[in-house]
């Protein structure tokens, strides 16, 4: 008899600014600062990649530094500052940071929609430029299996000690849409049902599915695809949509 193969479907998840109301990254790091696993040093370096990309933004800033330039330079001093860490202790209170933040730090869209989507069959999967750390702790509150996380990589050796050494970097759109075709490679037939993201560094992801939504928490969500645009949020009027179009199996 021959195979049959079976049909997943997928939606793809961005996490800072899509499911978190802003970018986790600058908080964290303040809290691993006093949980003693992030030197001061990294995190007031950290703190000039914001104030330059700000400036950016505004037109202020002598030189070019892209949305794409600012979270590689996030990714690369954080890998730094945990340089000599216990992975296992960072992921530790990277966890607890999420757990204890969660009421005030994602919006309440996500759950819902991912709720939703499960119900009908469509596998969440988290594809973010945050570390490794990130995504586990963000998978594990909304219930994301292992083998649906997608993200930046910190080196830790055969000891279990970070490195310092950032060895994936997804902060670029290229980046991640190359990740997902790895991930969805020898799945068999895949259907990207829905994405949501906040920034150019999504695009390429947003492209890659049947229904996008742009979250536009800061006024540049992209445009020209499938998004909903001008919104804090999607709308219940548009999740309502979606979760109809499932039902009727019109995106697939």
């Amino acid at each position: 008899m021959a195979k049959i193969d079976t049909l997943r479907r997928f939606a793809l998840w961005d996490i800072d600014g899509t499911m978190s109301k802003e970018i986790t990254h600058f908080k964290l790091v303040e809290y691993l600062v006093k949980m003693g696993l992030f030197t001061q040093e990294m995190a007031d370096v950290t703190k000039g990649y914001l104030n330059d990309y700000q400036l950016a933004k505004k037109g202020l800033l002598e030189y070019e530094y892209t949305y794409e330039q600012f979270i590689n330079d996030l990714l690369i001093s954080f890998a730094q500052g945990l340089a000599g860490c216990k992975a296992s202790d960072v992921q530790k209170e990277v966890s607890n940071f999420f757990v204890d933040n969660q009421g005030e730090m994602f919006y309440p869209y996500v759950k819902s929609t991912m709720v939703a989507l499960k119900e009908e069959d469509v596998e969440s999967v988290l594809v973010t430029g945050n570390t490794q750390f990130t995504v586990k702790a963000v998978a594990s509150l909304f219930g994301v299996q292992e083998d649906r996380q997608i993200s930046s990589i910190i080196g830790v050796n055969d000891d279990g000690y970070i490195t310092g050494n950032l060895t994936t970097a997804l902060a670029e759109s290229s980046q991640k849409v190359e990740a997902i075709k790895g991930l969805i490679k020898g799945l068999g037939k895949v259907v990207v049902v829905a994405a949501f993201g906040d920034s150019s560094g999504d695009v390429g992801m947003l492209e890659l599915a049947k229904f996008a939504f742009g979250i536009n928490n800061d006024g540049n969500t992209p445009s020209g695809l499938n998004v909903v645009e001008g919104l804090l949020v999607p709308t219940s009027d548009e999740l309502n949509r979606l979760e109809s179009l499932l039902k009727k199996e019109q995106l697939v």
